[in-house]
């Protein structure tokens, strides 16, 4: 007899299969349980591991703000709390900074400590490129950070290549080969100098990328983050104690703590502040007051003035406790199109303001401007070229740029077989999915579903039978 099907009844999937149906039938004698299914291919434990990146819409405008107030206290810094005004005299530049407690009585004690903003830097970086590395790959992390960082550099380079050339400059020009060195992003260990004082701390920032690079090829997760944190702590302070060289330049001990802090925080935003995170922040901010000591000493020491240990810790402890906010979410009320513009403005200012904006100085100082007008003057102007480079340079250039290295990147990929020769089957070329933007690396060919149907036929036993089972064995 035809089995007389009943309503479809939806059943809770099992691990590894979608969800499907379960139908229901049967007949004089017996009935059936039937359910059609998918088994899905195994879970990879990349993606068992690595959740999405944070949406770009969740843009934390009190970070944009932030940054950008520490932009613009070291533009004051190198404006009036340390090189002074080449207005004066037409000396060099040592007998400029004795005319600056002169010349801005009431700015120049504060002023003096805007070099400790890099160190606040050095915290936002932390939270920044721990949010940028999660839920990306290793070639798409280099490619986020080579289209952020290169195009605005490159262009402050050559920037500032041409004030100190055509500008009447206080300071002592370079050569063409140091400043063709500077375009590599690598003087530092080069032993070549700045073409800008400000471009040191760029080699600490990339130090921190190629550790946090391992993370990274790993996949970024929280148990990952927080193992490396507390790794990096821990060679930091051997590095301090056994005066490795070696060791010191790889782990850069003296600001790792601020990046250390900085990724706490940003596992504090993005899950919650747990008893682990805060002792990870409060470790490395002990470790923080503990170098700034050294830090404070080495500032005196080559500027050849007195500075306020106490006064510094309190700046940077106001750059934790901002950030703390933050990762908190006690500011999430700063927001709106104003702080992404304060905050795109940030990287271009800081790497173009020093020398252009001493050498504007330099010639309105020359037309008897008042110091408080020639330095107006620079920060108006540094703001200027700042837009510029990010709206000449920046804008135009990173789409094209991520293109074409997301497509080197997939030819990479696509002679990467076994053998390290293409197959028949990898054609070079770039993916089409590579120009939408960064995405994860993607895994070894996935298994395609496997549809199925599973059947179950069930006696109906009557009283007063006997089942077949029983029967068979009663023989």
């Amino acid at each position: 007899m035809p089995v007389a099907p009943a309503a479809a009844v939806p059943a809770a999937a099992p691990t590894g299969a979608a969800a499907c149906p379960v139908t229901l039938g049967w007949s004089s004698d017996h009935c059936v349980l039937s359910c059609d299914f998918v088994l899905l291919p195994k879970q990879s434990s990349r993606d068992r591991t690595v959740s999405a990146p944070v949406p770009a819409s969740r843009r934390l405008g009190a970070l944009d703000v932030l940054r950008f107030c520490a932009a613009m206290a070291v533009v004051v810094y190198h404006y009036t709390g340390i090189h002074g005004l080449p207005v004066v005299s037409g000396l060099g530049i040592n007998d400029y900074r004795g005319t600056q407690s002169s010349l801005f009585p009431w700015l120049y004690p504060v002023s003096q400590y805007g070099f400790l903003s890099v160190e606040i830097f050095f915290v936002i970086s932390g939270f920044v490129i721990c949010m940028s590395g999660w839920g990306r790959g290793l070639g798409e992390f280099f490619v986020s950070r080579v289209i952020r960082l290169m195009p605005a550099y490159l262009a402050a380079v050559c920037l500032v290549e041409v004030a100190m050339a055509l500008m009447p400059f206080p300071y002592h020009r370079t050569k063409i080969l140091t400043g063709v060195t500077n375009l590599t992003m690598l003087q530092e260990p080069l032993g070549v100098p700045d073409a800008d004082s400000v471009y040191w701390s760029l080699w600490v920032e990339l130090r921190f990328y190629l550790l946090f690079a391992a993370v990274v090829a790993l996949g970024v997760t929280y148990r990952r983050v927080v193992l490396f944190c507390v790794l990096w702590t821990v060679g930091s302070v051997i590095a301090i104690e056994s005066n490795s060289e070696l060791l010191q330049n790889l782990l850069v001990p003296a600001y790792s703590p601020y990046f250390v802090a900085g990724m706490a925080f940003y596992l504090m935003h993005r899950f919650r502040p747990t008893a682990q995170l805060w002792c990870i922040v409060g470790f490395s901010y002990i470790l923080t007051l503990h170098l700034l000591q050294a830090r404070v000493a080495t500032v005196e020491g080559e500027l050849k003035v007195k500075l306020s240990y106490s006064v510094a810790a309190l700046v940077v402890t106001a750059g934790y406790a901002v950030v703390g906010a933050v990762a908190v979410g006690r500011l999430g009320w700063i927001r709106g199109r104003w702080t992404a513009a304060a905050g795109a403005l940030t990287y271009p200012l800081y790497l173009v303001h020093e020398h252009t904006g001493t050498a504007l100085i330099a010639e309105l100082s020359r037309r008897h401007l008042s110091p408080g007008r020639c330095v107006a003057a620079a920060v108006a102007f540094s703001l200027l070229l700042a837009w510029l480079v990010h709206r000449l340079v920046e804008l135009p250039v990173a789409p094209r740029l991520r293109r074409a290295l997301l497509a080197s990147l997939a030819e990479i990929r696509a002679n990467s077989g076994p053998e390290g020769v293409a197959g028949p089957d990898q054609v070079p070329g770039p993916e089409p999915a590579a120009a939408a933007g960064p995405a994860a690396d993607p895994e070894p060919a996935a298994l395609s579903p496997v549809p199925g149907r599973l059947a179950v036929r069930l006696p109906i036993v009557r009283p007063g039978a006997v089942p077949v089972s029983d029967s068979r064995k009663s023989e």
